[in-house]
């Protein structure tokens, strides 16, 4: 499998493997349903997306963290819009080099200071 640049997220997940990208790209409907029932709260031993409640299989869509075309809960993930608003493409890497936890850091209790 090739790797797409554009498909590693700025907390260093790759897209293109994610459930709900292979389930538009296939249009998989199934996979779509059962993605659905997931992030309601559907799967035992799960919690539920927050904002789902209308959630449908037409919203099982992303082109991936980097694009415009987001899924639920990539719109709503605070590394990509902590790293989105300091113009930084990986969050990781900024994080650990430049030795700080931005809020985002402290209020998802992540220290990744280096002391």
């Amino acid at each position: 499998m090739a790797i797409n640049p554009n498909f590693i997220s700025p907390c260093g997940l790759y897209c293109g493997v994610c459930a709900i990208y292979i389930a538009a790209r296939d249009n998989n409907i199934k996979l779509k349903e059962r993605l659905v029932n997931l992030y309601k709260g559907g799967t035992p031993g799960m919690g539920t997306l927050p904002n789902s409640d209308k959630l449908s299989t037409e919203n099982i869509h992303c082109g991936g963290c980097l694009s415009d075309d987001l899924f639920l809960h990539c719109q709503q993930c605070e590394i990509r819009s902590c790293t989105k608003e300091k113009g930084y493409k990986c969050f990781i890497r900024n994080a650990l080099f430049s030795n700080t936890n931005c809020a985002n850091c402290v209020a998802c209790g992540l220290d990744l200071s280096i002391s």
